[in-house]
């Protein structure tokens, strides 16, 4: 017969998070609460917000790029990967509103595309990811796990949306406190998932583009400084 588990909030375990050591948050527990709460928001405990100042020179550089593309094409592209996220969801929904059993963070995860999908336009979208993936790709420290990529993804994406934010009254500082609605861990990482692969041929091109123009410069930056080095 199976035994009912006796959980204590009281324990000697601490937090496995490296650099941590707050007490567990119970006996069966592997993460204290502060760190419960960080994977929460951003996919892994040790990882930390991608900030709007580390976005935006990005973002005008997936922007600078894409000016020197044929702008309509590449639009037309961008929406065609929104129609078929939105297509995507909705027929998942529709199926378990059907009556079709479904994981519940399945269900969460697409009603949560579907938010940022069906309102914002869908160049702003791909240069937003296309702008954390090149963020990823130049300071691979920023970045401590593919949970913390994950996390960082639904959020870069969510935030498009003003629906992912909260907002309360902080009487101590007399104004409003606005904070990032979590989703569970679970969501996010099938969120994750569903984006990486819709957006992975628009992704590829662009950080390719990204490279090759990068790779002349640094060929170009060789080439003169082999020619000036006999000045």
């Amino acid at each position: 017969m199976p035994t009912r588990t006796n959980i204590k909030t009281r324990t000697h375990n601490t937090c496995r998070t490296p650099g941590c050591q707050r007490p567990a948050r119970s006996n069966i527990a592997y993460l204290c609460d502060n760190c419960r709460d960080r994977m929460r928001r951003n996919g892994d405990a040790r990882q930390t917000n991608i900030r709007r100042t580390e976005m935006r020179p990005m973002e005008d550089r997936i922007r600078a790029i894409i000016s020197r593309g044929h702008l309509p094409m590449i639009r037309q592209g961008l929406q065609t990967i929104n129609e078929a996220v939105i297509r995507h969801s909705d027929e998942t929904l529709a199926s378990w509103r059907r009556g079709k059993p479904m994981n519940r963070h399945v269900v969460l995860a697409h009603s949560e595309v579907l938010k940022v999908a069906q309102n914002v336009d869908a160049l702003d979208s791909g240069v937003t990811l296309a702008a954390l993936y090149l963020l990823a790709e130049r300071t691979p420290r920023r970045i401590v796990s593919d949970e913390g990529m994950a996390g960082q993804l639904v959020r870069v994406y969510r935030l498009q949306q003003g629906l992912a934010i909260g907002v309360t009254w902080d009487d101590r500082k007399n104004r409003e406190t606005r904070w990032y609605r979590p989703l569970p861990k679970d969501t996010t990482r099938l969120m994750g998932a569903t984006l990486r692969e819709a957006y992975s041929p628009w992704l590829v091109h662009v950080l390719a583009v990204d490279k090759k123009e990068r790779e002349e410069k640094q060929k170009a930056s060789r080439e003169l400084a082999a020619g000036f080095a006999p000045v």
